[in-house]
């Protein structure tokens, strides 16, 4: 289980002007491409059954009023809105996005806030908050949703699986497996493109997995595409073709499922600087893309 960046925390508001934010992201928000992807086929062992999370409603709700009189919310009924905000108004419209877990099995649980803002938006937002000092800071925040959790079968850590899906006319697809280790988070990184409509493809991901820990490594150099097919005509808005980019001989990857000629992989090495009318490769050197090598 490799974890490839370390993440320190953020003091980054979640929104840094609420009415700014809203104002010019409202449109874009309203479309969420494909929120929800079948976790099972792209994390190995993922328990997707977050709600287990919220039996100590208690306990959840007593750790989010610390949060919410502390001023620390910009959720709607939050005081961001109204500083004479009540939290039983709060916490009547947000318990259900609340979640609580031992994510480094300290005895001291860390909590999860996963849906949207306000009730204008479709789109949801990720928030993990730690403990400190008797106080709940956030430590990380995105957007989207808590997709599910593995339990490390030694330690008994809790891993979470963050999903960030893409809205308007994009198609990146990150998911994050999230790890706790001495106050700092630590993050497998993965990507992969896909959308419901305005994108040419017959299968982007498997129906089912079988995760497989062999490490392969390529013979020749070979391109990755989102879909199990060859399409170099208008497959999408921003590319011709379904091809993602062209890795090198001697890349590795891990194999998830085959589909005749066509393997769908998880590819181990940072993609190759090369120009892509799909990703950057600059940005994704920690990333592991998911996609799929033709091979005859």
């Amino acid at each position: 289980m490799m974890f490839t960046k370390i993440y320190k925390g953020s003091k980054i508001p979640f929104f840094l002007f609420v009415g700014f934010v809203v104002a010019v992201n409202f449109t874009y928000a309203q479309n969420p491409v494909m929120p929800r992807l079948p976790m099972t086929v792209l994390v190995e062992g993922v328990d997707t059954n977050i709600f287990v999370f919220q039996k100590k409603e208690k306990k959840i709700q007593a750790a989010v009023k610390g949060i919410f009189d502390l001023n620390q919310l910009d959720h709607e009924f939050s005081k961001a809105y109204d500083k004479n905000a009540s939290f039983e108004v709060y916490w009547k419209n947000f318990s259900k996005y609340w979640f609580c877990l031992d994510m480094d099995a300290d005895k001291i649980d860390e909590i999860i806030f996963s849906g949207p803002a306000n009730s204008q938006e479709a789109k949801e937002y990720f928030q993990l908050y730690r403990l400190v000092k008797g106080e709940y800071k956030q430590l990380f925040w995105d957007d989207g949703h808590f997709a599910g959790f593995l339990k490390h079968p030694n330690t008994k850590e809790l891993l979470v699986v963050h999903h960030r899906y893409p809205c308007c006319y994009n198609a990146s697809h990150n998911i994050n497996k999230i790890r706790l280790v001495n106050g700092e988070l630590q993050f497998d990184k993965r990507l992969l493109l896909a959308r419901d409509t305005g994108m040419k493809g017959t299968s982007f991901f498997p129906n089912v997995a079988r995760f497989d820990a062999k490490v392969y490594l390529l013979k020749k150099e070979t391109p990755l595409y989102w879909s199990s097919e060859i399409i170099e005509k208008d497959a999408f808005s921003y590319s011709p073709t379904n091809q993602i980019t062209q890795f090198p001989a001697g890349t590795s990857y891990q194999v998830i499922n085959k589909k005749g000629n066509w393997n769908y992989v998880m590819v181990l090495d940072a993609p190759p600087n090369l120009p892509s009318r799909i990703i950057n490769p600059a940005n994704l050197s920690d990333t592991k893309l998911m996609g799929w090598f033709y091979m005859p």
